[in-house]
């Protein structure tokens, strides 16, 4: 019988660990404002973020950085998601570089990318 009821939970964890995406990440994100950028540096990271955007469909993230705004897109992988946080990585990136997304409110998501450093967003088209 405890053989019997090993095999489901394997199967959810498997399940699970190959994930074609994150709900929560799903959407279309707009930068709004920088956190822990040094004072002579607000401004020019302030512009930087207004123009990034993040799209995230299924199992695919597309990131938008200034100033060519040429769309950056990868499949991404979930490595740890819980209901505050969600961390992924990328096929181009590969796996050894993770990228942490902070969930503190409805329609806002804080990239973290290190040194106290992060990116806040606001999700586009009225969406939670």
């Amino acid at each position: 019988m405890r053989r019997l009821l090993s095999i489901p939970l394997v199967l959810v964890a498997t399940l699970t660990a190959c994930q074609g995406g994150s709900k929560r990440l799903e959407g279309r994100w707009r930068g709004a404002t920088v956190i822990g950028v040094a004072p002579d540096q607000t401004v020019a990271a302030q512009a930087f973020a207004n123009e990034m955007e993040i799209v995230a469909q299924g199992d695919e993230i597309t990131i938008v950085t200034p100033p060519r705004k040429q769309p950056t897109k990868s499949k991404y992988t979930v490595v740890e998601e819980d209901k505050t946080h969600v961390v992924i990585t990328t096929k181009a990136d590969g796996p050894q570089m993770r990228e942490k997304f902070v969930f503190s409110a409805p329609g806002t998501m804080r990239w973290e990318l290190g040194d106290g450093r992060a990116i806040e967003f606001k999700k586009q088209g009225g969406g939670k």
